[in-house]
């Protein structure tokens, strides 16, 4: 059983971890000559260093060759780069089931990963969406993790086959909507608890951060139609805690830069792809904004400049309905 994953870097690394365990055959593609030449190297990933793969995972610059005979593709590259990626690839992409492991929303458009493939490939093979609160350093160190899979019940043996290990456990949904806006909107509020850690807010001012953010969470997927009731699983609540609390987060790192004074150019300099800031951007540019104070602090912060404190602090002392 060969399975594909599109994208070498952090997440694709730690995803790869727990597909080697049960599949013959996993091969990467990267665009990357950097990453295709460090793999060569070291058998991982520059980004998780000590991390090293099994001989049954190969990599290739050409994406044809990574496509051909798999069973099943997974998408770890950035959400920006996606539509392109899938355009000029149309061809190659027939019946093989793709699972979206990347987090976020188009921008412009609002479309989430699964939709953007619907809308591009002419021929849509069947989708699934994956998110948890799962760090890939942490994956690729086989600690015990679950996830979400959101998906239709037909490809649940399938996705069973490829990720259940003693490590890692699948809990199935078919809300594919509220497990991308879930695995979405918590970089946001990430990106907030990481401001608030770095200016010394205490934990019940962050827990009441993060309940207002899910409440937020739960507007927009329904508005979306997704189940609000999908966000008190690990897609939910679970990736809520980890991407807010935990240290390994790019997202809360790049917030505690901001409230050490970095600007938002250089904070992104310093911690690299940021999921939150596009998403944030792309949540403006919905009619559920006008509803999501919390967003609407972040985008403030992140596109008006407005002074991270202040922010953090009318948001927390403002007057709830």
């Amino acid at each position: 059983m060969k399975t594909t994953i599109l994208g070498c870097g952090a997440w694709g690394t730690g995803i790869a971890s727990v597909l080697q365990k049960n599949c013959s055959e996993v091969c990467f593609w990267t665009p990357q000559k950097e990453e295709f030449d460090y793999f060569a190297t070291h058998r991982g990933s520059s980004k998780i260093p000590g991390c090293v793969l099994q001989k049954n995972v190969s990599v290739t610059m050409d994406i044809r060759e990574a496509v051909e005979k798999s069973s099943l593709i997974v998408i770890c590259i950035p959400v920006p780069f996606i539509r392109s990626v899938c355009i000029q690839n149309a061809s190659i992409f027939h019946t093989t089931p793709i699972l979206s492991a990347s987090k976020g929303i188009e921008e412009n458009t609002g479309l989430f990963v699964t939709q953007v493939l619907e809308s591009v490939l002419p021929t849509c093979p069947p989708l699934a969406a994956l998110s948890g609160p799962n760090f890939a350093k942490e994956i690729a160190e086989f600690m015990p993790s679950s996830t979400s899979i959101a998906c239709d019940p037909s490809l649940q043996d399938l996705l069973k086959k490829n990720f259940n290990t003693e490590c890692f456990s699948i809990l199935f949904t078919n809300d594919i909507i509220g497990v991308q806006v879930a695995g979405a909107l918590k970089n946001v509020f990430a990106i907030l608890s990481g401001i608030a850690t770095e200016l010394g807010y205490g934990f019940s001012s962050i827990a009441c951060l993060l309940t207002q953010g899910i409440q937020e969470m739960a507007l927009f997927a329904e508005q979306k139609g997704g189940n609000p009731l999908t966000l008190l699983d690990f897609s939910g609540v679970g990736d809520l805690i980890l991407t807010c609390l935990g240290s390994l987060s790019r997202n809360h790192t790049f917030g505690t830069y901001l409230g050490k004074g970095f600007s938002v150019e250089s904070a992104l300099e310093k911690v690299g792809t940021v999921e939150g800031v596009l998403t944030t951007l792309s949540i403006s540019q919905s009619l559920s904004f006008k509803d999501m104070p919390v967003t609407q602090a972040a985008y403030r912060i992140l596109y008006d400049h407005t002074n991270p404190k202040a922010e953090l602090q009318a948001l927390l002392s403002r007057e709830l309905d």
